[in-house]
């Protein structure tokens, strides 16, 4: 992928889906759009400034995370990216594939999402994977004796994918932590399972995390998870956590010394390949290629 030093500076921006709907603390948000602006000096060609999307101001380009805005989208004149990284088409279809119509191009967290989005647009596709901040963590765990205690975090809304994990944790006597932005109750059945509910907050949602000895992230290709990106599975490695999938998983991690030779070895995974100054690189050379286009 070339690039063109003599591109112009730009004046990039982010509208991003907290913006967008009033929320804050969203890990899309975060992940895709803040820990790319935080970086975007430091990696790639100089293409200028970028920041969080400001009501009134002019942009030479503009990044719609998550946000499904069509009657703007139409009406901008600068470049214009919709970034995607959920299977949003089961809630918003007309809307997204009029966003589509009107963007220039569509950025996407995973293959799946991408193979699926190309059935709905000619524009062109790019897939930015979710990527790791690694300035944020201060620590990694510490990892002593037998795993006692297994973690989940991410939204009540996808408890589903966590429930048919409870039997294989109760079988095995251990306790699991849940940080999210609501308790998990499991289901009566499941009465007698050790449980400790943490809010998620962004000031300590990682302090919670290390209290785990196994990250407990269950594979699902059903329905809209198949389209979900890896980014709790690296973001567990890059904190030097093991990741079940499956039941045996557990087994296999139970023991210090195997999650600790885990722990070394996707740690070495994860810095190498999941660097979130790399995202910002793939997002830089892919507006310039855009840009390029439009000439």
């Amino acid at each position: 992928m070339g690039i063109n030093k003599k591109n112009k500076k730009m004046r990039v921006s982010f509208l991003t889906f907290d913006i967008f709907h009033g929320r804050s603390n969203t890990g899309s948000s975060r992940i895709r759009a803040l820990n790319l602006i935080k970086y975007w000096n430091e990696a790639g060609v100089d293409l200028g400034t970028a920041e969080e999307y400001r009501y009134g101001v002019e942009y030479d380009a503009i990044i719609f995370q998550k946000v499904y805005f069509p009657e703007f989208v139409k009406e901008y004149k600068g470049i214009k990216i919709l970034d995607m990284c959920d299977a949003d088409w089961l809630n918003w279809t007309y809307r997204i594939k009029e966003a589509m119509q009107y963007c220039d191009a569509i950025t996407c967290s995973t293959l799946e999402i991408a193979k699926f989005v190309l059935n709905m647009t000619d524009k062109p596709v790019a897939v930015i994977p979710d990527r790791v901040d690694f300035d944020t963590i201060k620590e990694t765990k510490k990892h002593e004796g037998v795993a006692e205690k297994v973690i989940w975090f991410g939204y009540a809304d996808n408890f589903e994918v966590l429930h048919p994990a409870i039997p294989a944790i109760m079988k095995r006597g251990l306790e699991i932590i849940v940080v999210s932005n609501k308790s998990f109750i499991p289901m009566t059945q499941f009465k007698g399972i050790k449980i400790t509910n943490y809010p998620w907050s962004k000031d300590n949602w990682i302090t919670d995390l290390l209290k785990g000895d196994i990250l407990i992230n269950p594979k699902n290709t059903k329905g809209r998870f198949r389209f979900k990106s890896n980014n709790k599975t690296t973001q567990a490695w890059a904190l030097g956590l093991p990741v079940a999938e499956i039941d045996t998983d557990i087994d296999k991690f139970m023991t210090e010394e195997a999650r600790v030779k885990e722990s070394k070895e996707k740690l070495t995974k994860v810095k190498k390949e999941y660097d979130v100054k790399q995202s910002v690189i793939d997002l830089k050379d892919f507006i310039v290629e855009i840009q390029d286009e439009k000439k």
